[in-house]
């Protein structure tokens, strides 16, 4: 008699909703589900309505009810989506019913039109970099150097006009040497694009070369290290004269490293050796003289010391 009381009752209970189905924004192209439950009852079916018009399963919208519970899933809704939408759960004994409001926005996400391109700007100079992005209003620029938001300081200068973002750095210092990153996003999403920006500075001579005494017949080399190879160019002269490169003289410039070979030395290679180091930013340079003498020269000097 105990279990037929207990029983008894929820077979004649009419279905009430636990939780409604509530308002949802989304944009065009993502998804809006609608879910909601009910308080245990007996036999409860589901049925959902838009404007009060009955949807059915079908390709735009899936439905999925289970015992108490139902939700409504469209797939890729667009703007003619947007409205008030029902769902209504009954059994034999009554019904009950929620609904809520679907709103379906037509934001679309941002995407660059024109990206940056990397660039070699010299040290004291002004670098520029430029954007051009579409996508709903209002879009949210920000830029960023090696994944850190750009301070707010007169260093860096930004301005927007129209679909154009621009970002300009002034009287460029080495530090400035990095990858920077536009970020734009609205209410629709996100889209970045980066480049890279390289400072170069003007070259100095880390080690400069020095004074060597050769020996005519034996091998003359002269060499000297910058800090910047960033377009560097490399000219030797002696006794102000251009040196070329040929199979009795080869110069190289590998690695920030400048040499100067000559594999079998003359008396005619003798003087003052000038190497200049030039970029766009300005130029260095360092010196050695070069006294060739012949072997018995050399020779009687050593005897006489």
């Amino acid at each position: 008699m105990i279990c037929v009381l207990n029983i008894f009752p929820f077979l004649l209970v009419k279905p009430v909703f636990r939780h409604r189905i509530v308002p949802l924004e989304v944009n065009t192209g993502n998804s809006a589900k609608f879910e909601c439950e009910t308080e245990d009852a007996p036999n409860v079916n589901f049925k959902w309505f838009k404007e009060g018009k009955p949807i059915k399963d079908g390709d735009k919208c899936r439905i999925i009810s289970r015992f108490n519970i139902s939700s409504l899933e469209l797939l890729s809704p667009t703007k003619p989506d947007s409205g008030e939408y029902s769902c209504k759960a009954s059994n034999h004994h009554g019904y009950d019913s929620c609904s809520a409001t679907l709103n379906v926005t037509e934001n679309f996400l941002p995407a660059f039109l024109h990206q940056p391109e990397s660039q070699v700007v010299c040290v004291g100079k002004k670098a520029t970099m430029q954007c051009v992005v579409t996508g709903s209003a209002p879009l949210n620029i920000i830029w960023h150097k090696d994944n850190k938001v750009l301070p707010d300081v007169p260093h860096y200068h930004t301005s927007s006009e129209k679909n154009k973002h621009t970002l300009e750095i002034l009287n460029l210092e080495p530090a400035d040497h990095g990858v920077y990153l536009c970020k734009v996003s609205n209410s629709a999403g996100t889209a970045m694009c980066s480049t890279e920006l390289r400072v170069m500075a003007k070259p100095s001579f880390v080690t400069p070369c020095g004074s060597v005494a050769a020996v005519v017949g034996a091998p003359l080399h002269l060499e000297a290290q910058v800090d910047e190879d960033t377009g560097v160019t490399i000219i030797w002269t002696r006794d102000g004269r251009k040196v070329h490169q040929s199979p009795d003289c080869k110069l190289s410039f590998e690695r920030k490293m400048v040499t100067l070979d000559i594999p079998k030395t003359t008396l005619r290679d003798c003087g003052q050796y000038v190497c200049k180091a030039t970029n766009d930013a300005g130029s260095a340079t360092c010196s050695a003289s070069v006294k060739v003498q012949a072997f018995e020269a050399l020779a009687n000097l050593q005897y006489w010391k």
